[in-house]
């Protein structure tokens, strides 16, 4: 059944195609005999049967609806029995969609026996608009396939910056990160936005900047525990691996970008460094030198090492001058 105007068969068929992606819808808008060339290279039909199979191949390349603001169409009146129409569109700014997509049609309408319907349609998108089309939506589809992966790391990941200022502004935070302290990931991420270390116990910031300095100097993977805090202010003993992400592209003010896997320390480990804190406080009470190294956790010196260095050098001076070797016995 056809339409009792040529701009309704037009609106009709635009509807279908673009809006809805209604193949049925579309068929119903055409003759018989319609004649339809599509986007690609020998991309045509002629009549229902073979415009029927073309939709449904362009339905697998672009199965969702273009939201697309419609210009208002040229007309040519070719005669009183048809007439043509040029319609161009611009996809609609949509967040996590593709954006940026041409369209453009010249359709013709012919008046029949049961009214207006289309019999011709060319339908272009420019090569260059449909080569982005398809990069961008590969790229989203590799965008979720990325959050999915990051999700079933244990623990969480984010990705800092390290400025130049010394602050560590934080790129993203993955779901399981936010969990784990308590926020949303819009919470956690806004909390954590300029600076990572906001949340980190004020006691074991000076540990932690030193260690991702030493490890920035060097070239080496980062490997710490500390606490953090939740969103209810209990501290968390985690551990944070990180690795330097030298493909990205760094900022004016930035120093390095760190990928971080951050995971909840085991009890038993817990129970180890409660120990080791029971130890290291009798030694402190005691008046005790001790001087602690592990390739893990760095070194660690009791209150009056230094007043029994037989060296007679600061120890924090001997570990970064890297002396520490020559006071050890060759044979040892």
């Amino acid at each position: 059944m056809g339409y009792r105007y040529a701009r309704e068969a037009l609106e009709s068929l635009v509807h279908c195609y673009y809006k809805e992606r209604d193949i049925g819808g579309v068929l119903n808008c055409v003759t018989d005999d319609i004649f339809w060339i599509g986007t690609e290279s020998f991309d045509c039909a002629n009549g229902t049967d073979e415009l029927r199979q073309l939709l449904e191949k362009d339905l697998e390349k672009f199965p969702n609806p273009f939201q697309i603001k419609v210009e208002e169409p040229i007309v040519q009146k070719l005669n009183d029995a048809t007439a043509m129409f040029t319609v161009s569109g611009h996809q609609i700014e949509i967040p996590n969609m593709t954006l940026g997509l041409n369209v453009r049609a010249t359709i013709c309408i012919r008046n029949t026996e049961t009214g207006w319907l289309v019999c011709n349609v060319h339908v272009s998108v420019p090569n260059t608009e449909l080569e982005k089309y398809i990069l961008e939506k590969k790229l989203d589809e590799t965008r979720k396939k990325e959050q999915v992966l990051m999700a079933s790391i244990p623990g969480g990941v984010a990705i800092y910056r390290a400025k130049k200022n010394g602050r560590f502004a934080t790129d993203y935070i993955s779901e399981g990160l936010a969990r784990m302290c308590g926020y949303t990931v819009e919470e956690f991420m806004e909390y954590l936005k300029e600076d990572a270390l906001v949340n980190v116990v004020s006691e074991d910031i000076p540990m932690v900047e030193k260690s991702v300095r030493k490890a920035l100097e060097e070239n080496v993977p980062i490997s710490i525990s500390y606490r953090i805090y939740s969103k209810d202010k209990k501290k968390i003993l985690i551990q944070s691996d990180a690795n330097i992400m030298f493909m990205e592209q760094l900022g004016e003010d930035d120093v390095a970008i760190l990928y971080a896997v951050h995971t909840l320390v085991s009890d038993e480990k817990k129970k180890t460094a409660k120990e080791q804190k029971r130890y290291r406080d009798i030694f402190n009470m005691l008046g005790t030198a001790c001087w602690e190294w592990s390739v893990e956790d760095g070194y660690y010196n009791s209150d009056k090492y230094n007043d029994y260095a037989i060296s007679g050098e600061d120890q924090n001076a001997i570990w970064e001058d890297s002396k520490y070797l020559k006071y050890i016995h060759p044979e040892d």
